[in-house]
């Protein structure tokens, strides 16, 4: 499936280096080639290329290269670290973090470098000579690319500068989160209302749709349910994949589940390991090496105890001693004949985006594409609408919960019958069936980076992670991750 991407490495290199991968300070937006948007004015190759590059960020080390996976999965209570010589990766878990450390530092770099991609496609737009039927949807996808990174910066870091363009150029002082969500709803609305759609939309890349789920999940964070729901009620063109497994295998890529994917490929490691964190931009990613190469992820008893008896999605997500690996080899038995110890280790270890699913020998350059957003992540946040909004149906959201339990490969007992009553999970309520939701996306979504924010915006972050011991070191005011030290000193006009 990698061959299916229409713009080539060439061409989203070439678009690189004309919007620049070194912005200064993260935040000055400028063209350090000496070359500006008029460049691209009449080239519908180059103009293509330009949105292409907003999604390197992705790749960075700073996002879901490596940290962006770690500083959502190992702050809830999800999973606990096996791990010693990484002290970095301890320190993200105990929320012990400050702005000095690569983790929240290449994060919150390479998000502005995306941002100040975005700003370059926007910007340069206005003298676009190439006809609007072939620029407009790209522009309105470079402001969706925007919108993803504000609401992505406001969700993990709270209150940060906004840099919409020429007339925010410079330092900038911090806008409150509310302020950067509006921001990121006003983008994601542009790009609803102007982006491809799923039929015409080249594989691999945000379509309408992604933008609409975006935006719905943007205002479900702000608890804006009536607006959140008919955003979520304009996605339409996706379905759930018959088996649970392919959405975190490389056989599974760009499936009709998936609304946004970070395509990665295996072999193209170079830039990694703490040189310039936020800015260099690999092809693979250390998802794999971290959680099941290394062994470094194993659940916390909190979740593993979450699962009902007999649900196929936990043999999906989770490698245990016993089961086959790759081509037939032994988890807990038979070794990774590489240098990778998690196959010896054996236990339970994360098998989401695992090289293993295929392969028998583990390399750091894991080169499986990263899922950032599933239809059954949309389904049960539109469920959550239909419990909260004005008019909202109790009925309707459990159907949708149920659709996704009646995926074939899982297929377990529905809500609202005897047996998940008896199971502890009854939706005779709106309560009710909001416990059976929490349930069912810490199931359906485990270590894919969505828990933490889920129990932020639902106000139980205390009650899960403090009260419960699981995360000795959580505070109210450790919700979000530190501005850089870096930026601090050198931004004026932050008062952290």
């Amino acid at each position: 499936m990698k061959n299916l991407i229409k713009y080539t490495l060439c061409s989203l290199g070439l678009a690189i280096c004309l919007v620049s991968c070194n912005e200064d300070e993260y935040l000055q937006f400028q063209d350090t080639n000496g070359l500006n948007a008029a460049v691209l004015e009449a080239t519908p190759e180059l103009q293509e290329s330009a949105v292409v590059a907003i999604y390197s960020a992705f790749r960075s080390e700073g996002m879901y290269g490596r940290y962006g996976n770690l500083l959502y999965d190992y702050v809830s209570d999800e999973l606990s670290i096996n791990i010693s010589g990484q002290p970095q990766l301890s320190r993200i878990s105990e929320f012990l973090l400050d702005g000095t450390f690569d983790a929240p530092s290449g994060f919150y770099k390479s998000a502005y470098s995306g941002i100040a991609k975005a700003n370059f496609v926007i910007e340069g737009s206005e003298n676009y000579t190439t006809e609007p039927e072939f620029y407009e949807p790209l522009v309105a996808e470079a402001y969706f690319m925007r919108g993803l990174y504000y609401y992505i910066l406001a969700t993990r870091y709270g209150d940060v500068p906004i840099k919409i363009g020429e007339s925010t150029s410079g330092f900038q002082p911090k806008s409150t989160q509310e302020e950067v969500l509006q921001q990121a709803i006003s983008d994601l609305k542009i790009a609803s209302e102007g982006m491809r759609t799923k039929a015409i939309q080249s594989v691999g890349r945000a379509t309408n749709e992604t933008a609409f789920a975006m935006l719905g999940k943007t205002y479900l964070y702000l608890k804006q349910y009536d607006e959140a729901y008919e955003a979520f009620d304009q996605v339409t063109s996706y379905s759930l994949m018959s088996n649970y497994i392919d959405n975190f295998n490389v056989a599974g890529e760009f499936n009709d589940e998936t609304l946004l994917e970070i395509d990665f490929r295996k072999g193209s490691l170079d830039g990694l390991w703490g040189n310039n964190v936020g800015n260099n931009n690999t092809l693979s990613t250390l998802r794999s090496a971290d959680y099941s190469g290394w062994g470094n992820s194993i659940p916390n008893p909190v979740l593993v105890e979450a699962y009902e008896d007999n649900d196929p999605r936990f043999d999906d997500t989770w490698w245990v001693t016993g089961d086959s690996y790759g081509t037939g080899r032994t988890w807990g038995v038979d070794p990774d004949v590489g240098d990778f110890s998690g196959p010896t280790l054996g236990g339970t270890r994360m098998k989401k985006y695992s090289s293993y699913i295929e392969d028998d020998v583990h390399t750091q350059d894991n080169g499986t594409n990263i899922r950032l957003l599933r239809y059954s992540d949309v389904l049960l946040m539109k469920a959550e609408t239909e419990l909260f909004r004005n008019g909202g149906s109790l009925s309707n959201a459990i159907a949708l919960m149920n659709e996704v339990r009646s995926r074939p490969s899982v297929s377990m007992p529905l809500y609202g019958t005897a047996a998940m009553n008896d199971a502890g999970y009854p939706v005779n309520s709106v309560d009710e069936a909001f416990a059976a939701l929490i349930h069912e996306r810490q199931i359906e979504l485990a270590g894919e980076g969505k828990r933490f924010i889920d129990l932020q915006r639902w106000n139980l972050d205390m009650e899960l992670l403090f009260n419960t011991g699981i995360k000795p070191n959580y505070s109210l005011d450790k919700r979000f991750l530190p501005i850089p030290t870096e930026q601090i000193d050198t931004n004026p006009l932050i008062n952290d």
